[in-house]
């Protein structure tokens, strides 16, 4: 009985370590995202993550390897009324990410607060997508899937 409650307690503890960071951390992208438009397709819906992990895929579902994730961390509160273009205006994102192979991407390495990200590739090939994010702790773990359609 005791064997068994120490599993569940080893088990447990396992979980919610893996569920607080990424098995493999995005690498930093040296260069920002470039899309084929100027200004990119907005959502106003703002995402809560206590980890910001997800895919960047094309219209059919297939991963982009050559995905960029630009993060600007927004100091003001992020309201869904708020225009992600009038929050990055002049600035330069905070960090860049890239997708792996798959493309995948993981960041968990960055403070608690409020994000945009800015989805693109490191070609003139998608246009760019925009999300609002907050990153806080104990937030839903589920990954962002980010369609990213073909530049005009």
């Amino acid at each position: 009985m005791r064997l068994a409650v120490a599993l569940c307690a080893l088990m447990f503890s396992v979980s919610i370590s893996a569920q607080t960071e990424c098995e493999m951390h995005s690498s930093e992208s040296a260069s920002e995202s470039i899309g084929a438009n100027i200004e990119g397709i907005s959502e106003s819906k703002i995402r809560t993550r206590g980890i910001i992990r997800g895919f960047v895929v094309d219209p059919i579902d297939y991963p982009i390897p050559i995905g960029v994730i630009d993060l600007y961390k927004i100091e003001k509160k992020l309201t869904k009324k708020g225009s992600v273009f009038e929050l990055t205006k002049n600035l330069r994102p905070w960090k860049s990410y890239k997708t792996d192979d798959n493309g995948q991407f993981c960041i968990s390495d960055i403070p608690d607060g409020g994000y945009i990200l800015r989805v693109g590739t490191n070609q003139f090939l998608f246009n760019r997508m925009y999300l609002k994010v907050k990153k806080r702790k104990g937030s839903s773990k589920k990954p962002l899937k980010i369609y990213l359609e073909l530049g005009t």
